[in-house]
């Protein structure tokens, strides 16, 4: 894993909430993404962003990022290990009270972090939060919404495949 010692303290520091993106050839893609989190509404953030790999310029590309902001943490995986485990990297590093994986290829609408962090910090013993998704086109116009809804208990439904956790 290559990461500096000053971006671990950094991470330990900054950050209420961990973004944590793979990332694997988006070189045209990445740039938007990144640019979305750097434009939320609630700053006290950390982007983990773990290239597994990469081979089309988008190391360049997210360490470009890190360097104006150093909320943007540019890690290197040792090995391809494949979106999941790039996730896995991301949270052995995560130092923040909330974790959000998010996918290269999504954009966050600019109160994302803020609407989602009052909603865990509400006294309401929500654990995990998932959100509606708009899907765009390569111009940006919606073309469809997706949309996961669980308001119970549901780590049976999740044990015995009733229900699932997208990592969107």
């Amino acid at each position: 894993l290559f990461i500096s010692q000053f971006t671990i303290n950094n991470i330990n520091n900054l950050s209420t909430v961990s973004i944590i993106i793979p990332v694997f050839n988006r070189v045209t893609l990445i740039p938007s993404t990144l640019d979305s989190i750097l434009n939320q509404s609630y700053k006290f953030f950390s982007c983990i962003v773990i290239d597994d790999h990469s081979t089309d310029g988008t190391a360049e590309i997210i360490k470009s990022y890190s360097q104006k902001d150093n909320r943007i943490i540019y890690a290197l995986n040792q090995r391809n290990k494949g979106a999941q485990g790039a996730r896995n990297t991301g949270l052995l590093l995560a130092k923040s009270d909330y974790v959000i994986f998010f996918d290269s290829d999504n954009l966050m609408y600019p109160d994302f972090l803020l609407k989602t962090k009052q909603v865990l910090d509400s006294d309401s013993g929500t654990d995990i939060c998932t959100t509606y998704s708009n899907i765009v086109d390569e111009h940006h116009k919606i073309t469809g919404t997706f949309e996961w809804n669980n308001n119970a208990n549901i780590l049976i439904d999740l044990l015995t495949g009733k229900t699932y956790v997208d990592f969107n």
